[in-house]
């Protein structure tokens, strides 16, 4: 049976969650790239890996934050596995969001994240978070206006509307482009 983690060690957990939810919020790119290590690994919405935090950046963050809305995790959910010299963590959170559909009718967008975090010494910055993190995130398959079926999923299944949406928010090419030129689909 693993112990559960220390109470402080997992205030430290949570309180990365909590400060990644407010860049997803804030679309602050720049203010998270201080919560992930730069030679990071993720698995993302349209590539199975991603390394390197500014291939997240470009990959994943900026396809999806500007268009998803109410972005929290579960607090009371996020669990932790800790090693025994508490240097090293596994974190584990639920979160909601909001998506939106090509006509831009918002559908529900719950995922998950698991990240590895590390620290040098206990007590270093306070937390087991330095930037040293490993993570993946992952959201749930619903079907898009284009196509019905739940299990039907292509790398451009309810992108046109993040597309116009990130358009009109940035003035650049959205994920519609991304997944063309990465995935061989047009949207």
């Amino acid at each position: 049976m693993i112990a559960p983690p220390d109470s402080d060690d997992l205030d430290h957990v949570k309180a990365w969650f909590r400060r990644l939810s407010e860049h997803v919020q804030a679309v602050d790119f720049a203010g998270a790239h201080r919560l992930f290590a730069e030679d990071m690994i993720a698995f993302g919405t349209f590539e199975n890996f991603i390394t390197g935090r500014d291939a997240v950046e470009r990959a994943q963050w900026r396809n999806i934050w500007p268009v998803t809305s109410g972005f929290r995790y579960r607090m009371d959910d996020i669990r932790a596995l800790v090693s025994p010299d508490r240097l090293f963590a596994i974190g584990m959170g639920v979160f909601d969001s909001t998506g939106y559909h090509e006509d831009g009718l918002p559908y529900e967008r719950p995922g998950r994240t698991t990240v590895a975090l590390s620290r040098r010494r206990i007590g270093e910055d306070g937390s087991p978070t330095t930037p040293i993190c490993r993570c993946s995130a992952t959201c749930r398959v619903v079907p898009s206006a284009r196509s019905p079926a739940a299990e039907q999923r292509s790398c451009v299944d309810g992108l046109p509307s993040r597309r116009d949406l990130l358009e009109r928010r940035r003035g650049e090419a959205g994920p519609r482009r991304y997944c063309y030129e990465h995935c061989g689909r047009a949207g």
